[in-house]
């Protein structure tokens, strides 16, 4: 199962798909996770070491499906 965040790290960013499908996030980390909402909740897709330090924004495209 992919991680999600571990709550010691603040998150720093976080944006939602225009439709509302998926959310991603940034920590202070460099880690950016992403989750696909569904009904019954979260489901996480990918967790990625981004940066060695911490991340300012984490964005989607508009076009993103």
């Amino acid at each position: 199962m992919h991680q999600v965040p571990d709550g010691k790290n603040p998150v720093r960013s976080l944006s939602i798909a225009s439709d509302a499908s998926i959310v991603v996030a940034a920590n202070n980390r460099g880690t950016f996770f992403s989750w696909k909402l569904e009904k019954k909740g979260f489901e996480p897709l990918q967790k990625v070491d981004a940066h060695n330090g911490f991340c300012l924004k984490s964005l989607l495209s508009p076009d993103v499906r």
